[in-house]
């Protein structure tokens, strides 16, 4: 669990890239950038995050090491353990008139116990919102 001063790093807004600008880019914090160039680097490998200062008018791009840099190295990403993973566990929402429907999300860090090919057995070993009853 993250204690309060980790978080707020976290969440502190992505900093204009210009030399001697204090501004930051609006609504873009470093966790969402973070997030957001990891979804996008899956399918185009030279992604970059742009972005527009509103103090100093810069037009930035932030490349995932630009972005991984500013965040402490004891709240960077870990290579997991062999035996563990990340589930994504999706709930198909309503279909809508027009036909569209959507999913509710999260992910669940499981330790894996036995693998059957296409299958698995294991044990969870992250909160989540949708098992919160499970150990």
């Amino acid at each position: 669990m993250l204690t309060a001063d980790e978080q707020r790093v976290l969440d502190a807004l992505l900093p204009c890239r210009r030399v001697g600008c204090d501004g930051a880019i609006p609504l873009v914090s470093l966790r969402f950038a973070r997030a957001l160039i990891e979804y996008r680097l899956r399918t185009d490998s030279a992604f970059m995050l742009p972005g527009t200062c509103p103090e100093c008018a810069a037009e930035c791009a932030f490349t995932y090491s630009d972005v991984i840099n500013r965040i402490p190295s004891h709240l960077r990403p870990a290579a997991l353990p062999a035996d563990r993973f990340w589930a994504l566990m999706l709930i198909a929402g309503p279909e809508i008139a027009s036909g569209e429907s959507g999913f509710v999300g999260d992910r669940a860090l499981i330790e894996r116990v036995q693998d059957f090919g296409d299958a698995w057995t294991g044990y969870l070993r992250s909160v989540s919102a949708f098992t919160p009853t499970l150990p």
